[in-house]
């Protein structure tokens, strides 16, 4: 038993009349990619907690596995929680990922509570977000996927606003017809497509076909506004 202890396992004694028949030892398998995809939100910047209801060897032997530095042992549903509220309150803001019915309560106080697709049913309806793959990495990939829309959605408001500033008052003014402004609102809103689509990456072949398409429709606008259709 102290051997199993020092490897992380957790043991479980099987009594029948008040005596020992049989020592059970059960493990934790890491899921696959755990440690790239802690090392990789740690290179974001984000600071990384495990909260498990695990004994503490187990809980700092995986923790020493996967690179985390904070964590916690032999913690309840309700602990769980508890430290969501307390890194809170401290100012942080709390992504919960869990996949257990013990770890429902942390779920719903997070400010996002992500849930594993494998997990139970209830973790499930408590997050705020799903993940359908087991895969770790998909994590990274959502919250950095996340980010880059969020950055992106800033720049189309602040070219929006920038563009409105310049058009506004030169059409108050007299100086834009329709044909100008059919052309100005169109290389508007192709500059905002372009951009959004920076989120699926590079593809030449997807922006010959939008600016085929912005070529076509800004000349059948420019058409009509001519003859004043």
């Amino acid at each position: 038993m102290a051997t199993w202890r020092d490897e992380g396992r957790t043991i479980a004694k099987l009594e029948v009349d008040g005596h020992v028949r049989a020592i059970l030892s059960v493990g934790d398998q890491l899921r696959a990619q755990a440690r790239e995809a802690i090392s990789q939100l740690k290179a974001q910047g984000l600071a990384i907690w495990m909260a498990t209801g695990d004994s503490p060897e187990a809980a700092a032997l995986v923790a020493n596995q996967v690179g985390i530095e904070h964590y916690l042992s032999r913690q309840k549903p309700l602990d769980k929680a508890a430290l969501v509220e307390k890194l809170e309150a401290e100012g942080h803001h709390v992504a919960f990922v869990g996949d257990g019915i013990n770890d429902s309560p942390a779920l719903v106080k997070a400010h996002l509570g992500i849930a594993m697709g494998t997990g139970s049913d209830i973790a499930i309806e408590a997050g705020h977000l799903t993940l359908t793959r087991p895969n770790l990495m998909s994590l990274v990939d959502t919250l950095t996927t996340s980010k880059q829309v969020t950055r992106i959605i800033k720049q189309n408001l602040l070219w929006a606003l920038f563009y409105n500033a310049l058009a506004l008052p030169a059409a108050a003014m007299g100086y834009t017809g329709p044909f100008i402004a059919a052309v100005a609102m169109l290389l508007s809103s192709a500059f905002v497509l372009a951009n959004s689509l920076r989120i699926l990456g590079f593809s030449p072949k997807r922006y010959v076909v939008g600016t085929s398409v912005v070529i076509g429709v800004g000349t059948s606008l420019a058409l009509l506004a001519f003859l004043g259709i």
